[in-house]
């Protein structure tokens, strides 16, 4: 693991967070409802006693309070703080909710994994099969922390 400029840990990368083969964006979250325009951003810096703030655009992008806009939470985290890597999704939270975007994120995989489920009746065995690898993958990235697993 290396450590940023300022000495906090970078997190480890991610597994790919999928949408119909594609990364989850913000625009994704504001066309589930979860996360509207205008909503305010925060990102604490706990040991350096710092917070850097922004808001989500109509258009789904990430907007500093100093104007800059960026398409994606990791890019405006890392500039905000001036840091080589920072992972966004867990970096901002819901300054009204205090939600992770990431929190969000799985929130909307989690719904469409249900949906799918609903969607697919007719499919039953693929339906159950995309809701096992989902779960599967989710308590997997929950262990991840203290008892990882090992996926081929």
């Amino acid at each position: 693991m290396i450590d940023d400029a300022e000495g906090e840990p970078e997190r480890p990368s991610r597994p790919a967070y999928l949408l119909d083969g594609r990364r989850v964006t913000i625009g994704d979250l504001l066309a589930a409802g979860l996360l509207r325009p205008g909503e305010r951003l925060r990102f604490d810096r706990f040991r350096l006693g710092k917070a850097h703030h922004a808001t989500v655009t109509e258009d789904g992008r990430v907007r500093l309070d100093d104007g800059q806009i960026f398409t994606t939470p990791s890019r405006a985290a890392v500039v905000a703080a001036g840091v080589r890597a920072f992972d966004g999704w867990h970096a901002w939270t819901v300054e009204q909710s205090g939600r992770y975007l990431d929190s969000l994120r799985q929130e909307l995989l989690d719904q469409l994994a249900v949906q799918s489920g609903r969607d697919a009746q007719t499919t039953e065995q693929i339906s159950s099969e995309l809701q096992h690898r989902h779960d599967f993958l989710k308590n997997a990235r929950a262990q991840a922390t203290n008892d990882p697993v090992e996926i081929s």
